[in-house]
């Protein structure tokens, strides 16, 4: 993959000069873009991300190195910069060397100059990436664990901690139980080690599809014979990732696993939590809600009226205008909601409207 690099020189004739002073692609590096100004640079890293960024020291309004420090304070501090000058004065090196900057190259540059400092650049990048990779497949391994941990009941309050830690993430939690249909024929077939190779196989297709919520999902260890299901601790993130509402979730990532695995599988979506430490409780509503005879079809209705509360809760919500919306008797749907949630349907409107208001005063 090659690296990308943004000149940022006002002379016209210099930029041209980097551009052919070398075979740039030989060794890696691509000009991606050019600036005449610190300013329309910054416009542009507000678009584009580089690898490296070639600057010169002496520019109008803002310098190279009040633009270096500008970028790693406000926009990034992975790329990698060099700086360009006329001549040599111990006062610039004295400030890049406090910006963290080591390459410094003297106008004209000598290819030879360029081409050392570009290897060893690349030689920093390609090890900086190799210790971002192993960190986020460490991180990931803990996550899975503790995760893991929780729904057995195993955690601690260290635990928690770290897995807050690491998920950078506070908010609500909903525990999404997936697992592949037994019934289904093609499934039943399967031995117990296919069956576990195709579960860790979705999972690991699904965390490729969602890459940036990866760290959700997970391969649950909990079931007794062996076979894991798959684990989705949903929080507003996915939502977010997926540009769509709450209520339009579940269906999305429905087509998402059909795409990704030819098997029938059962959802089940536990009940919302506010920490972390709380998701058990929500594993379990959605492992016993889709243990319950007949659940799938109740328990899909009853989440949808649960993300209509949660998404209209200000708006004219009863049992009466619920019913009529899913085509069910309302005494009946009120027996069912009592059944799930412990509350009456108008009590439990009322708390998620308390919750809401609260939420929004400490804003």
């Amino acid at each position: 993959m090659m690296l990308s690099v943004l000149i940022v020189d006002d002379e016209p004739f210099v930029r041209q000069g980097i551009r052919m002073i070398i075979d740039w692609e030989s060794y890696g590096y691509q000009i991606t873009g050019e600036a005449q100004s610190a300013l329309e640079a910054i416009e542009l890293l507000k678009e584009n991300t580089y690898d490296v960024i070639m600057v010169d020291i002496k520019m109008p309004k803002m310098n190279g190195l009040e633009f270096i420090e500008y970028v790693k304070i406000n926009i990034t501090k992975k790329v990698k910069f060099i700086i360009l000058s006329g001549f040599y004065e111990f006062k610039y090196a004295q400030q890049a060397i406090r910006c963290h900057v080591n390459n410094y190259l003297l106008k004209p540059i000598q290819p030879e100059e360029l081409i050392v400092t570009l290897q060893s650049i690349k030689v920093e990048i390609e090890r900086q990436k190799k210790f971002e990779r192993s960190k986020k497949e460490k991180d990931k391994l803990a996550i899975d664990y503790y995760l893991n941990s929780i729904v057995a009941s195993k955690a601690n309050g260290a635990m928690n901690d770290d897995l807050l830690h690491l998920l950078g993430d506070k908010g609500e939690y909903q525990y999404l139980y997936v697992e592949f249909d037994e019934q289904e024929d093609e499934w039943s077939h399967l031995t117990e080690e296919e069956k576990k190779a195709q579960v860790w196989q979705t999972v690991r297709r699904l965390q490729l599809k969602y890459e940036q919520v990866s760290n959700y999902i997970f391969c649950n260890l909990a079931k007794s014979d062996g076979i894991s299901s798959i684990g989705v601790v949903v929080t507003p993130l996915f939502y977010k990732y997926l540009n769509c509402q709450e209520s339009e979730f579940l269906e999305s990532l429905k087509e998402a696993l059909k795409e990704i695995s030819p098997y029938r599988m059962i959802y089940s979506m536990g009940s919302k939590v506010d920490r972390i430490e709380e998701l058990i409780q929500s594993y379990e509503k959605a492992y016993f809600a889709k243990s319950r005879k007949g659940n799938d079809t109740v328990n899909n209705l009853l989440l949808q009226i649960e993300q209509e509360v949660n998404e209209h809760y200000m708006e004219e919500l009863s049992l009466k205008t619920l019913s009529e919306k899913y085509f069910m008797n309302s005494a009946y749907l009120g027996q069912l909601f009592k059944k799930e949630y412990g509350v009456f349907f108008k009590d439990y409107l009322n708390s998620v409207r308390i919750k809401k208001a609260g939420k929004l005063l400490l804003q």
